[in-house]
């Protein structure tokens, strides 16, 4: 294509080349279709006219053997020998001989017919018409070096690329034909079926047109699928290692939205899309077999992320049937089977496991199901998913998940030991890691409110069962979130008329259902074990399960076996705090609080990790061993946790453990040190301060007084607090005795004298701030009219007689200033 978006010409009313092929094949017949439209990729302005809509064009394009020949070219990525057999039957320059013909032929014509026009002048068009013959002569010869240039290869990707924009073009009246095409498009989607890997310049050509179809047709898209595409999820998994057609898989899920519904999951799950991406994570044999593995994984993970429990993210389409089933207790019983296996089914069943619990946080739900009825909010496809199933399989599971732990069987590109600069260690392996983890998940998951509550399966269940009976019932309304009345209940839907479906509704129907919840004690508080066990929740079931097989114990253990893996540390730290922050009055967390000070023997475990790394830092010179930041982060958490339940409050062995001399010398000494060298200020504070005052003091030069004045007296300010004191002193002193009593009554000399004489000498104070009109007072720069006398210049003779009366008044006034003062 041109690099500009004006075309360059003689002249604004030139017609393109395109045009003028097209012209010519539809008024003249020139040439078949096949070689008029190589004739047009061959146009750098090809896709600009198209854009443009050229009617003429965009006729030519939607006519349906160009169509055909389009997506031929691209399923076949350009080849044009399966199209016509053989391309020397192309014989382009000929046909090109045959035009030039023609063209003189109806020059002869032209030239008939104007015998009127002047001889010099039919000469000067003629010249004209030769020059512009030259010029399309030279042009075509420039295409034909460039053609001659090119290879086959680059021929046949040209081509196909150009098939592939005019099919994917942002023009309505081809995409509607392209549409419309519906053997066009199967011919296209065939390339699925063979289980060969698709070439990245197939992929992104299928891609690129199918992406424009579903953002312009998206209902019609949909709908094609639906009605042509029995297999489509079979195509799907035979290229599950093609990003690109996953990513494609994706968008088609996620244009299924609750409010606005395509019916696509409900197709995906007739199709058993779940069953078939689990089935895909099994081991296999082949050196794709990983890749297809991975990319299963991913596919679920991305599945679970655009189906999350989310009333923030706009982008997600919320839960669905698709993610309802994936934590089936079918479903979720084969991926645990897959993950027993170890390897890579291990480590991609555990990231779906933790993508699961992140993504669909009961407690977070907005219509939590403990408190709504049937009958006010019936079941639908969108309900929040439930993870309860998926809890129970791994509470059943647990002890394999444990002997992954013991036994320490690592990948086999594992090294049984790791060289570093600190010596040959034991590496964690992948596996016991992934058990960790999967660990730490599953105890988020036991925490959530629904798992806790003794009724929180049988409502999940009824919901269920009465939503199975609803998509039975009525399979087309249930495909797009409809509300569905069963015959059973219709006479109690008639009267309960004013239902919907809204958080209104249920904050008025269920307001003192959820009150008197509130006040209600739990059922599950301050049971014994023995009363737990009889009949534990899901959520219980799963402590019991990690209490019986004492995995976190011996998760507890690896965290000193292995001091330099930072990321086991942090998952310990994690299963430690959950467990000492659980509650302690509800449920099974209390006993397995007991046993981590008791089997597991924590406290005695962080005094002898603290001397480990007291004895290997004197040895390597002041190096620390890995995970002393975690163990001091878990010493916290436990003196946190004493201090919530101090003594006689949980257990006998609690009380035992932290009233040991050791564990009380570590709190007092190594763990109070910790915390403060923690909690200090990076750069010293005021205590460094106070230590170097004696060896740093800096001293200050006073100009006015040409002294030095010592960092201790500037600190104090004895120099200008004393100052200041005397100064706000004779102030304060001075407004108060002339707000309360102005007039003073006059004193003897004697009396005067006397008050000089116990009064220290001290200047008369003169208020900066006075401009002599303020108190009217007495001062000696201003007269009683408040003029400056150095502005009035020499007085007169009578101005010396009223002076002199004056000047007595004045030394009285001063007097008394000085007595006040």
């Amino acid at each position: 294509m041109s690099g500009s978006f004006w075309k360059f010409s003689n002249g604004f009313t030139s017609v393109s080349n395109v045009s003028t092929l097209i012209e010519n094949y539809q008024i003249n017949g020139d040439g078949n279709k096949l070689n008029v439209l190589m004739k047009l990729m061959d146009e750098d302005d090809l896709l600009q006219e198209l854009v443009s809509n050229n009617s003429a064009l965009l006729e030519f394009l939607r006519d349906d053997e160009i169509l055909d020949i389009l997506f031929d070219l691209v399923i076949k990525e350009g080849l044009l020998e399966d199209l016509i057999g053989d391309v020397s039957k192309l014989d382009i320059k000929d046909e090109d001989e045959d035009n030039e013909k023609d063209d003189t032929d109806k020059k002869a014509e032209d030239k008939d017919d104007d015998k009127d026009i002047d001889q010099d002048d039919e000469d000067k068009i003629d010249d004209d018409k030769d020059d512009k013959d030259d010029k399309d002569d030279e042009s075509d010869n420039e295409k034909n070096d460039e053609s001659d240039d090119e290879t086959d290869e680059e021929r046949n990707s040209r081509r196909a690329t150009i098939a592939t924009e005019i099919l994917s073009a942002d023009v309505w009246s081809l995409t509607d034909t392209v549409m419309e095409s519906t053997t066009n498009l199967n011919k296209l989607w065939n390339v699925l079926d063979n289980p060969t890997p698709l070439s990245i310049n197939l992929s992104t050509y299928f891609m690129k047109i199918m992406e424009h179809l579903l953002d312009m047709k998206c209902d019609e898209m949909i709908q094609y699928l639906i009605e042509n595409q029995s297999n489509l999820v079979d195509k799907f998994v035979n290229h599950l290692s093609n990003h690109p057609l996953t990513d494609f898989l994706l968008k088609l899920i996620s244009t299924d939205k609750p409010d606005n519904s395509t019916g696509i999951i409900d197709f995906f799950q007739n199709q058993q899309l779940i069953p078939k991406l689990i089935e895909s994570l099994n081991p296999k044999e082949g050196d794709s077999a990983m890749v297809e593995q991975t990319a299963a994984a991913d596919c679920l993970k991305a599945l679970i992320t655009i189906s999350a429990n989310s009333t923030t993210d706009n982008s997600t389409i919320g839960p669905n049937e698709l993610t309802r089933e994936l934590v089936s207790y079918e479903m979720m019983s084969k991926l645990c089977d897959i993950m027993e296996k170890g390897g890579y089914a291990l480590s991609n069943g555990v990231g779906i496991i933790i993508e699961i619990i992140r993504k669909n946080n009961s407690d977070y739900d907005i219509l939590p199901i403990l408190y709504i009825t049937l009958e006010s909010h019936p079941p639908t496809g969108r309900d929040p998913i439930y993870l309860g199933y998926l809890l129970k399989v791994f509470s059943e599971r647990i002890g394999k998940f444990n002997l992954m732990l013991s036994s320490g069987r690592t990948s086999s590109v594992t090294p049984t030991k790791l060289v570093t600069s600190l010596g040959q260690i034991e590496p964690l392996g992948f596996e016991r890691f992934k058990v960790c983890e999967l660990i730490a998940e599953l105890l988020h998951c036991s925490n959530m409110a629904l798992l806790n509550d003794n009724k929180g399966f049988e409502v999940v269940k009824e919901r269920n069962e009465l939503r199975e009976k609803m998509k039975a019932y009525d399979p087309i309304s249930f495909k797009y979130n409809e509300v569905i009345i069963l015959p059973e209940d219709k006479e109690k839907f008639d009267k309960d008329h004013d239902f919907n479906d809204t958080i209104d509704s249920f904050n008025l129907k269920d307001d003192s259902v959820l009150h008197n919840y509130d006040d209600e004690p739990h059922e599950n508080a301050n049971l014994s074990e023995e009363e737990i066990r009889a009949n534990p929740v899901l959520g219980d079931q799963w402590k019991i399960s990690l209490y019986d097989t004492e995995i976190i114990n011996n998760i507890l253990e690896m965290f000193f076996k292995f001091p330099w893996n930072n990321f086991l540390h942090n998952v310990v730290f994690d299963i430690v705090q959950q467990v000492l922050n659980g509650s302690m009055d509800i449920g099974f967390n209390k006993f397995l609080s007991i046993d981590l000070f008791d089997r597991g023997d924590i406290t005695n475990k962080i005094i002898k990790g603290q001397k480990l790394c007291d004895v290997f830092e004197k040895e390597n010179h002041g190096l620390r061993l890995g995970y002393m930041g975690h163990l001091t982060l878990i010493a916290e958490e436990v003196v946190k946790f004493i201090q919530s339940y101090p003594t006689n409050t949980l257990s006998e062995v609690i009380d035992e453990k932290i009233n040991e001399e050791a564990w009380e010398e570590y709190v007092s000494n190594i763990l109070y040190d910790t915390r403060e060298k923690y909690n200090a200020i990076l750069g010293g504070g005021d205590e460094d301060d106070e230590d170097d005052e004696d060896d740093n003091i800096s001293n200050t030069f006073d100009e006015s007084s040409g002294e030095v004045i010592e960092e201790s007296d500037y600190k104090s300010g004895f120099l200008f607090e004393d100052k200041k004191d005397e100064d706000d002193d004779h102030f304060s002193n001075y407004m108060t005795q002339e707000l309360v009593n102005p007039e003073l009554p006059d004193k003897s000399d004697e009396e005067i004298s006397s008050s000089d004489e116990d009064d220290e000498p001290r200047n008369d104070y003169i208020d900066p701030n006075d401009d002599g009109n303020s108190y009217k007072k007495f001062n000696p720069l201003y007269d009683e009219n408040g003029t400056l006398i150095s502005e009035k210049g020499e007085l007169s003779d009578s101005d010396e007689e009223e002076g002199d009366e004056d000047e007595e008044e004045e030394e009285k006034t001063l007097t008394r200033s000085n007595s006040k003062s």
